[in-house]
């Protein structure tokens, strides 16, 4: 999960959440644990660097700990944090 501020009140779920037992990945991780018995191993970050330079962004660099962490199941949420594209070129790249 990320934390982001509203208000006065740090929060440590996803934006549009009510609370962290109501964001995707919680949700997610229970359905996990109620099919395999066990809570899973978690590693959860906001990727909006790679989001808004996607053409620039350095994957070696910029996910190196998650790359250490040798996940069995990956689970992006992608383009939320991306601007509007001016032509149909970056769509076809």
């Amino acid at each position: 999960w990320y934390s982001a501020t509203v208000g006065r009140r740090p929060r440590r779920e996803a934006m549009a959440a009510s609370s962290a037992d109501r964001d995707y990945v919680h949700q997610l991780a229970a359905h996990l644990q109620q099919a395999t018995g066990r809570p899973p191993a978690l590693r959860v970050r906001n990727i909006a660097d790679f989001e808004r330079g996607y053409t620039t962004y350095n994957f070696t660099e910029g996910l190196a700990e998650d790359r250490a962490f040798h996940p069995t199941l990956i689970v992006l949420a992608i383009g939320e944090n991306m601007a509007p594209l001016a032509t149909d070129g970056p769509r076809r790249d």
